[in-house]
């Protein structure tokens, strides 16, 4: 008895910050890959992944295919200042003024496309 309850007093004294912050998800996250597929021709210069742990930079020229390491999987992109979160399919304007389509193919990957050229 008396060993069980040194054992919670020293738990509680020094070891609860511990747990509660190995229990924090993302300090478990393996770094993911995340890729940027850009099926049309127009660049779309720096794309900026957000995630939990903070911000990744991509930069990506036109018909390309783009890939970066980041630290925890992705909540949102940003290209030329407009915002897509994850999973939100979303037109966008690109710096030359071509309108493009951002679908999100996971969690970790977007495919830009002509919306002239979807059929």
């Amino acid at each position: 008895m008396k060993k069980a309850f040194f054992l919670l007093t020293i738990l509680s004294v020094f070891g609860s910050a511990n747990l509660r912050a190995q229990a924090t998800p993302q300090q478990n996250q393996q770094p993911v890959q995340f890729t940027v597929f850009n099926q049309q021709s127009d660049p779309l210069g720096t794309v900026t992944i957000v995630t939990d742990l903070g911000n990744s930079y991509l930069n990506v020229q036109g018909n390309s295919t783009d890939t970066t390491t980041i630290a925890d999987p992705a909540m949102l992109v940003t290209i030329d200042g407009q915002t897509i979160p994850q999973g939100v399919k979303a037109y966008m304007t690109l710096a030359t003024g071509k309108v493009v389509m951002l679908i999100w193919v996971s969690q970790n990957s977007i495919v830009i496309v002509d919306p002239g050229e979807i059929q």
